[in-house]
């Protein structure tokens, strides 16, 4: 089981910045280790309240746990179904709802 708020706060600790980096792993791969093929997972109290969240949500743990082949189970509050609805969660470097998108598409091929 890993908490959300957990993952969020690991997160902000393990970004890379230039003058801690020292070394070409990945400063996500502790994060990331969880997410391994047979691996059963639960994330629990997932709040979505903007698009910051949703793509941590795509990046950190919809993504890594379909590429690691693991059961995953998301324990979320009834914001994500709001921010996946076309239009409402803009993603600005792509200016269109791609995060939204990627996030559906996820969850759709399940």
């Amino acid at each position: 089981m890993l908490p959300w708020a957990g993952l969020r706060e690991r997160a902000r600790r393990a970004a890379p910045s230039e003058s801690r980096r020292s070394s070409l792993r990945s400063p996500w791969a502790p994060l990331l280790g969880p997410f391994r093929p047979g691996a059963r997972i639960a994330v629990v109290g997932v709040a979505v309240g903007g698009l910051d969240d949703l793509r941590f949500l795509h990046d950190f743990v919809l993504a890594p746990a379909r590429h690691g082949r693991c059961a995953l189970l998301v324990a979320a509050d009834a914001g994500p179904a709001a921010a996946l609805t076309a239009g409402t969660a803009p993603d600005p470097g792509w200016r269109h709802p791609w995060t939204a998108e990627r996030v559906r598409a996820l969850l759709a091929g399940w």
